[in-house]
């Protein structure tokens, strides 16, 4: 069996030096209770929304610092949302690490801009869905990686988790800064659940906690069987570890 380690956060945007100390103390808690993989959510390096703050280098380079410290420790393989810049394109990106080092990043596909949402002025697209292999308890496995709209993709044109399980994926992971109104949650598992069975795959859904600016977190975290089911579900509101 596999234990997967769903780490949902509260973390504070800009705060760097916390919420790398908060991501380490989880990672080190993960290890003890005989993790597998460690999954953070959503730009959990920097805090989400970034907004204007990634027009700032010194926000991009304490970026890239806590990222490498983080990666460091992927004796375990780590799956982290962080920012990743390349040619000047900025991008709202998973980085997918292990064997003590950042080995590949994963790009948010599909940028919501609507209602609290304006990704598209901040962040580049990624350009298409992605499948890792990443060694998990001794084997090799393929896992989809997404972010947050990314499994929100029925009025897109990119089908990401289609694409995903076409090309292998065993396992999808979304990372998410979700935030919370009401019955958002029922919606949530409902939309995955029926994923979860369409494709057959199982899902976890990793969601941030806290506060900023208008926007609330609410966490609830949860993972999905292939069969569509509710397996586990994180606390509302609450920092939560769940082992799953």
């Amino acid at each position: 069996s596999v234990n997967l380690s769903i780490c949902q956060i509260n973390p504070s945007l800009g705060d760097f030096k916390n919420n790398k100390e908060k991501i380490l103390k989880y990672i080190y808690r993960s290890k003890r209770l005989n993790s597998n993989i460690i999954i953070f959510p959503e730009l959990a390096i920097c805090g989400y929304p970034p907004l204007d703050l990634i027009w700032e280098d010194g926000f991009i380079k304490q970026n890239d610092i806590a990222l490498n410290q983080v990666a460091k420790l992927s004796s375990i393989p780590i799956i982290i949302g962080c920012i990743r810049v390349d040619n000047n394109a900025i991008y709202n990106s998973a980085a997918i690490c292990f064997d003590g080092k950042l080995q590949k990043y994963c790009d948010k596909i599909l940028l919501p801009n609507y209602d609290v949402f304006d990704e598209k002025r901040f962040f580049h697209p990624g350009q298409s869905p992605k499948v890792f292999k990443i060694p998990i308890n001794g084997r090799s496995r393929k896992i989809g990686v997404q972010i947050c709209e990314d499994l929100w993709d029925d009025d897109y044109n990119c089908k990401v988790s289609t694409i995903q399980k076409e090309m292998g994926a065993e396992l999808i992971i979304n990372i998410s800064a979700s935030p919370y109104h009401e019955k958002k949650i029922i919606e949530r598992i409902a939309h995955v659940s029926l994923k979860a069975k369409q494709l057959s795959l199982p899902f976890i859904y990793c969601n941030m906690i806290g506060g900023q600016d208008e926007l609330i977190f609410d966490g609830n975290s949860f993972a999905i069987s292939k069969e569509g089911l509710l397996l586990s579900q994180a606390r509302s509101f609450k920092e939560d570890l769940k082992i799953v």
